[in-house]
């Protein structure tokens, strides 16, 4: 190889990857499952940096790489970062129990049994929102006191003994907000810039309080999917999100932070360790360790986030030094795809061309012309257009559930049953007759919602909700 093709050859192959990834996110904009900020490294160095779509749909601002995104559960690892820099310091123990910090809280048989580490590894036996009845349907707009959040801990009861599972649970880390304030002295979002922020250079990141008036904040947005259009997201307050979830920041602090884990300044080496060790069925402190599609021999660090109309993903490849980025203001990102397509290019192995979704598809049409023409389009894109779309039982299932979710009960019904004798081998065959059988019932349908039911318990007759469900129409 001569002196020329040695030196040119690096670059070209950097430009390839580059055009690649451009591409790749390209096709994924046009056929909407990505809007936001993309950005690729490794070793701290750019490969491919681009933005799609507006950061402001009714102004029609385009994104720029410098935009502010709420993280969402991305907020985690920060959050648990931070506790183990209180613990470096002395003013923390991440496997003292909780009632040590927070005396005052109304549930002690509780506290005196979960520890830091527990709620920082979602191992504390706590249940996720769901535990707190409509809290996402309408409760999480509310303003809340630190006293008034505590309050709605007091009749909960844990899953299992900490430690002795992983349930994912964003309220354990609402209470390790509260457990690092009284730890650290200070509000969390002080703690986190003195401790986490600064040190790091992270200088466009915070803990949002959205009454702050913020350079480049990007509006968030969510796809309606009862009328078929995307609309602004609804607002959640940010005492709800506060450690769960609620860090605005940049693709390029992320980088920033990338770059930190990689040093011992910030965080010794023995709280990296525990950091990204699992704890428990690949779940480390605010990090997971294993993601479908990529060998298990491969080291990966990765985290996903959802709040209100934002969507992020990390994804760091510790050992080749790759860090992946995705920010989004469409909760309806494609990130697991597009991540994953991304992991490909990285490693040479083939991508495959992002289709257009047919939910949204038949979902417009429904709302417009009604679940029979919407079922007739069906056939027809899949006759003449079958590579374009996402043709997939899930796919139908979802609709129904979206429509349902919306209270178009009797439109999801056309779909079920299109599911059925498209799919009659589906895997998901049980969960159709179950939500069909749920589908009558919110109808007042109960001999059909009875038959659905018997239905689904032909398949799996141990399963004692959906015999609970038809003991109580029999």
């Amino acid at each position: 190889m001569s002196w020329f093709q040695w030196v040119t050859t690096p670059v070209l192959q950097a430009q390839s990857l580059r055009q690649n990834i451009h591409t790749l996110l390209e096709d994924f904009y046009e056929t909407g499952h990505f809007e936001g900020v993309a950005l690729v490294a490794q070793h701290g160095k750019v490969i491919y940096e681009g933005t799609f779509g507006h950061a402001d749909r009714e102004w029609q601002i385009p994104h720029r790489p410098d935009g502010k995104f709420v993280i969402g559960s991305l907020s985690k690892q920060f959050i648990a970062a931070l506790a183990l820099v209180l613990q470096q310091n002395g003013m923390l123990q991440l496997d003292t129990t909780i009632d040590q910090y927070l005396p005052d809280f109304p549930n002690p048989a509780l506290a005196q049994r979960v520890t830091v580490r527990h709620l920082l590894s979602s191992t504390s036996g706590l249940p996720h929102y769901r535990a707190w009845e409509n809290f996402l349907q309408n409760r999480d707009r509310l303003p809340y006191t630190r006293e008034e959040l505590l309050a709605l801990f007091k009749d909960l009861e844990l899953a299992f003994e900490p430690g002795a599972a992983h349930q994912y649970s964003s309220l354990g880390y609402l209470l390790a907000g509260f457990v690092l304030e009284e730890a650290g002295g200070k509000p969390l979002g002080e703690l986190l810039i003195k401790y986490v922020f600064e040190p790091a250079e992270m200088s466009d990141s915070s803990l949002d309080d959205h009454s702050t008036i913020l350079d480049h904040r990007v509006r968030p947005y969510r796809y309606d999917y009862k009328n078929g259009y995307y609309m602004n997201a609804n607002y959640r307050d940010p005492s709800t999100t506060f450690s769960a979830g609620g860090i605005i920041t940049t693709a390029r602090d992320l980088l920033r932070w990338d770059r930190v884990l990689t040093g011992t300044e910030l965080l010794h080496a023995q709280s990296k360790t525990e950091l990204v060790q699992p704890v428990h069925e690949n779940y480390a402190l605010g990090w997971r360790t294993r993601l479908n599609g990529l060998a298990d021999s491969v080291q990966i660090h990765w985290h996903s986030g959802m709040v209100t109309g934002y969507r992020s993903c990390m994804v760091r490849l510790p050992e080749q030094g790759y860090c992946i980025i995705l920010l989004s203001n469409m909760r309806d990102m494609a990130d697991e795809d597009i991540r994953q397509q991304i992991i490909n290019l990285l490693h040479g192995q083939p991508t495959e061309k992002p289709r257009y979704s047919l939910l949204k598809r038949l979902l417009r049409e429904t709302v417009e012309q009604g679940p029979q023409t919407a079922i007739e389009l069906y056939h027809e894109l899949k006759e003449q257009h079958h590579s374009a779309y996402t043709f997939s039982e899930v796919e139908l299932l979802v609709l129904a559930l979206e429509m349902n979710s919306e209270g178009m009960h009797s439109y999801s019904i056309p779909f079920l049953n299109l599911c059925l004798k498209e799919y009659p081998e589906s895997p998901y065959l049980f969960n159709n007759w179950v939500i069909m059988g749920n589908t009558h019932r919110e109808l007042g349908q109960n001999s059909e919602a009875i038959r659905c039911y018997r239905e689904a318990l032909n398949i799996r007759p141990e399963a004692q909700g959906v015999q609970d469900a038809l003991n109580a129409l029999e």
